[in-house]
């Protein structure tokens, strides 16, 4: 791959907080880890056991999000428009049944978005540890100047995929070996790459709002991804969850 070239395997695995061996990097998405060769990026799936999570229960919400009652996913000004809460307890649950693991991981990077997402995480981007604390789209740098497509994007296309099918949302979720947390009318915590981790809340349609939905970041990911590039990223995510169970 033209983006690849020049670039070693070691330099990019120290970048990217990845484990290399020879010309190759290790790198899991969505719990299926790849070992990719560069510069070819020729890639071929190792395993698919992993959550992508650490097992702790010390996430701490972020002074914005404690400090927020509701999140606007209609209108800027919020004249008229539905809205969401956001999370007021993100206190992670027990990790699900490992029976329920896949027994044969999914290849993510069949899907061409995915491919670009992973190049541009190799070539471009950058990783340091999280606090452990999670952030939301307009407390990402320039996530008021793109909030706009994030909620076309990413916000209403997860509410409207499941805010009628909660079940689904629920079973789509643990195929990709999410963990549940507190929040909405069902939420997980979902690991995309190693250390980058979102947070998905679904609720159900009411007499007075229709289906809405909150995606929170581990507050590490602008380090790796800009407000532009974490959409895509949320696209890729959105993709894999409705096909989970087909």
């Amino acid at each position: 791959m033209e983006k690849l070239a020049g670039l070693d395997a070691q330099s990019i695995a120290a970048r990217c907080g990845l484990k290399s061996e020879g010309n190759k990097v290790f790198l899991t998405l969505l719990g299926t880890e790849y070992e990719i060769e560069v510069p070819s990026f020729e890639r071929k799936m190792v395993s698919g056991d992993s959550t992508g999570l650490e097992q702790d229960n010390g996430v701490e919400e972020s002074a914005e999000i404690k400090a927020a009652q509701r999140v606007d996913i209609s209108d800027k000004d919020g004249a008229g428009s539905a809205t969401v809460p956001s999370a007021q307890s993100l206190d992670l649950a027990q990790p699900r049944d490992p029976s329920q693991v896949l027994e044969q991981p999914r290849d993510y990077l069949a899907d061409k978005n995915a491919q670009v997402l992973v190049l541009h995480f190799l070539t471009e981007s950058s990783f340091a540890p999280s606090n452990g604390k999670f952030i939301s789209f307009r407390e990402y740098p320039s996530g008021d100047l793109y909030f706009k497509a994030f909620e076309g994007r990413c916000l209403k296309r997860l509410a409207f995929s499941y805010g009628t099918k909660i079940d689904a949302f629920v079973k789509d979720c643990e195929v990709l070996n999410a963990k549940k947390i507190k929040g909405g009318d069902a939420a997980y915590e979902i690991g995309f790459f190693p250390g980058l981790s979102l947070q998905l809340m679904i609720w159900g349609p009411d007499e007075e709002f229709p289906p809405s939905a909150q995606i929170l970041f581990s507050d590490n990911m602008p380090i790796s991804f800009s407000a532009e590039g974490v959409c895509g990223l949320c696209d890729v995510l959105i993709g894999a969850l409705k096909k989970a169970n087909k």
